[in-house]
């Protein structure tokens, strides 16, 4: 039977680090690796569910979770983030999915959670993402939005639960700090400020609440597409003040 390894970094994650732990607690094997940054019980929680963890100084996203998939001993990787849930539907699959696989790796659809609130539209409705494939086939790319590439993609039926912002006011301070890391990322490119760019932030909302039908969510789907409007408009901000 092959075996898997249960992958996540975490940093001040103890609101949601347990309940994620718990639902991969059928894996062979779970690593956390945590942030030196961390201020919270995110490590003596982690230390609860398993003897694999590691307190790493922060190498970036995609590298801090490569470095979190070199200490797994398995052939498969499920690789999460400390605010995301394997349904038990989820798992069962999974299990039966790597056995005697033809793929390199699997793709998950996600479901987006503001506080308890699901997110159906505005994009989400089509939320996929690599989470599951061979250690010797995957590893992140990418300094913000961090992805997996692998070569034989299969696509799994149960979804990942992503409860990725407690509150709005959760949702902002994450929004402030992922605009500031693409500013610096957009400046290092040496790209400038187009007209086009400069309008980007209203061609986001537009495309968020009414293209990707955000509206279908009700208020807080308003709420979700301004948000995104803001991201843009904010790496604008960051990005002029670094020029």
């Amino acid at each position: 039977m092959s075996k898997i390894s249960a992958v996540l970094i975490a940093k001040d994650a103890s609101d949601t680090l347990a309940r994620t732990l718990e639902s991969v607690t059928w894996c062979d094997q779970i690593i956390v690796v945590i942030d030196s940054r961390t201020t919270d019980t995110t490590e003596k929680i982690a230390r609860e569910f398993t003897n694999d963890v590691y307190v790493q100084e922060w190498l970036g996203y995609g590298k801090q979770k490569n470095f979190a998939i070199s200490k797994a001993n398995n052939e498969w990787i499920l690789s999460l983030d400390a605010d995301e849930v394997v349904s038990s539907e989820l798992a069962t699959e999974i299990q039966a999915a790597i056995v005697d696989s033809k793929f390199d790796g699997y793709s998950i659809r996600f479901e987006t959670y503001i506080g308890d609130r699901l997110l159906k539209y505005g994009g989400l409705q089509n939320d996929w993402h690599v989470r599951v494939f061979r250690k010797s086939q995957g590893s992140f790319g990418g300094v913000v939005h961090e992805v997996v590439a692998v070569g034989k993609e299969g696509k799994l039926k149960n979804v990942m639960r992503h409860y990725s912002y407690r509150d709005f006011s959760d949702l902002m301070d994450k929004v402030k700090e992922y605009s500031r890391l693409e500013a610096e990322i957009f400046v290092k490119q040496g790209n400038e400020l187009t007209l086009k760019e400069r309008l980007r932030p209203l061609l986001r909302f537009v495309n968020v609440y009414f293209r990707k039908q955000g509206y279908k969510d009700g208020w807080i789907g308003l709420h979700h597409a301004c948000y995104l409007g803001y991201y843009v408009w904010n790496r604008n901000q960051e990005i002029k003040k670094s020029s």
